[in-house]
């Protein structure tokens, strides 16, 4: 089964500022997900990765 279209939602105990400013920050995305994440500043599509 091919999937084009994956949907995911969670609730997370912290404020919208807190996730965002986690999400924007490699450093900060790594510490709230437990993994290495890299986050790709100038991309258009605003691509994140984790390894």
């Amino acid at each position: 089964m091919t999937l084009d279209k994956i949907e995911l939602s969670a609730v997370i105990a912290a404020s919208a500022e807190d996730v965002f400013a986690a999400w924007m920050s490699a450093k900060a995305h790594a510490a709230f997900i437990g993994a290495p994440a890299a986050i790709a500043a100038r991309a258009v599509d605003g691509s994140a990765t984790v390894r």
